[in-house]
């Protein structure tokens, strides 16, 4: 397909992974980027006692990551940084709870609080003698392996000392996530169409036949999440779904990294050529009867 396309026998190329795959350029070509409805999140296991239990230190997580970094540096700026979990572009989503600023100062000032100080000798975390050491569950794939080495590097910045294991996919979904026998994870969410967070986030899919694999569980979460998803009022969802985004802000259940882009190339003279967010790659179309050549 791509030679096609370098050879002016195909117009259009779709690029499922253009962060790991040169994307042709030329000046008879334009790119255009179609954001996922899937995040990229590094899952924390919210009944971990030793560390994540304790939403200062799950929200110090959020502010010590990079997501800017992480889109230019693992992505190739192929990803949406993003800490939503609400896609970008989804008529439930609210830019005001989004927040991707790295605050430092912050983040140690949670930490201390939590009660995990600085030992003066090492420079790690430590609470009640135990030092914060995590391991970090991911599947083989080279990017988030590299995804997963990152944040560790970022993570040393306040004193928290992180292994990388990669395994196969199979082993992770089925040793570990499943069994929740994790502390961290980087694992990819399909949101699809509809911003219901229900299998996601809701206490009813706990344990190892559901899907909330962080163990998140909040009455009131529950509560908004049951509303938005009984109801039928364009209104009522929209409210309850703003709630569960403050909520999500305030105790930072994981860490939403971003949300990868899909690449098109197409013809240069193309116009008015304009994606939504894509649950699938054939939606791309969807709008064609608008497009037109310059």
């Amino acid at each position: 397909a791509r030679a096609a396309l370098e050879g002016g026998e195909a117009e259009g190329l779709f690029l499922p992974d253009p962060e790991a795959t040169p994307v042709p350029s030329g000046d008879n070509l334009q790119v255009v980027a179609a954001t996922r409805d899937a995040y990229i999140a590094l899952y924390l296991n919210n009944a971990q006692a030793a560390f994540f239990q304790d939403e200062r230190v799950r929200r110090a997580f959020s502010l010590v990551i990079d997501r800017d970094l992480i889109a230019s540096e693992i992505y190739g700026d192929w990803l949406l940084p993003s800490s939503s979990p609400i896609t970008p572009g989804s008529w439930a989503y609210l830019a005001e709870f989004d927040e991707t600023d790295v605050d430092i100062a912050t983040a140690e000032a949670l930490l201390d609080d939590a009660g995990w100080t600085r030992h003066a000798a090492t420079g790690i975390r430590t609470r009640s003698g135990q030092e914060f050491r995590i391991t970090i569950r991911t599947d083989d794939d080279p990017l988030h392996l590299a995804l997963g080495s990152l944040i560790a590097r970022q993570l040393d910045r306040v004193g928290i000392k992180v292994t990388v294991a990669g395994t196969t996919f199979t082993v992770l979904r089925t040793e570990y996530l499943q069994t929740r026998a994790y502390e961290a994870a980087i694992v990819a969410w399909d949101q699809g169409a509809d911003p219901d967070p229900y299998f996601g986030w809701h206490s009813s899919q706990l344990g190892a036949a559901g899907l909330n694999i962080a163990n998140y569980s909040d009455i009131e979460s529950d509560a908004v999440v049951e509303r938005g998803r009984e109801s039928s009022d364009p209104g009522v969802r929209a409210d309850m779904y703003r709630q569960f985004q403050d909520i999500w802000a305030e105790e930072a259940p994981s860490v939403i990294l971003g949300y990868p882009r899909y690449a098109y190339v197409l013809p240069g003279d193309a116009n008015a050529v304009v994606f939504s967010n894509l649950v699938a790659p054939s939606q791309r179309f969807a709008e064609i009867h608008r497009w037109t050549v310059r």
